[in-house]
């Protein structure tokens, strides 16, 4: 498979070369996820990706992204709003546990892309926003829960992978 080099934020300013640093894991792995690659599906990659850190703003990316409310998305991930913005705001990385949910997130949206592109789907389905509607109902695989509310831990998050 092709390597992939992302040289530019998609939205604001230019980044500094240590923002730039810092944003690395998040940016690698945003690219191989909007990709459909297989490489960091591989729990060594995970695993890594995990010990460097990701980056706070990863969270807002996925609230973008998911099409949900930042404050709604922070409530699911246990996640309290003052410490997202603060790291994010410092351009700091999220705890490990935290790390793990919003990783999650992203696998989420990966294995929907590969669903949709196995079913034959449409080339320009967005699964992001699709995932953001599917987190919200209530499923009676789940009791009537929402999957949104199964995302404060890490048992909940690997139901929904499964």
């Amino acid at each position: 498979m092709a390597t992939v080099s992302i040289t530019r934020r998609v939205r604001g300013p230019k980044p500094t070369p240590a923002q730039r640093q810092l944003n690395e894991p998040v940016v690698k792995y945003l690219a191989t996820v909007r990709l459909g690659r297989d490489a960091l599906r591989s729990p060594l990659q995970r695993i890594s990706l995990l010990r460097e850190g990701i980056p706070a703003e990863a969270v807002s990316d996925l609230s973008t992204r998911l099409r949900l409310e930042k404050g709604q998305l922070l409530a699911a991930l246990d996640l309290p709003r003052s410490t997202a913005a603060r790291k994010e705001k410092q351009g700091e990385r999220l705890s490990k546990r935290d790390g793990e949910a919003v990783l999650g997130l992203y696998q989420l949206i990966a294995l929907v892309e590969e669903i949709v592109k196995e079913g034959g789907g449409p080339p320009d389905f967005d699964a992001a926003a699709w995932l953001g509607a599917w987190l919200q109902e209530p499923l009676p695989a789940l009791g009537q829960q929402r999957p949104l509310d199964l995302l404060d831990t890490a048992e909940g998050l690997q139901l929904l992978l499964q």
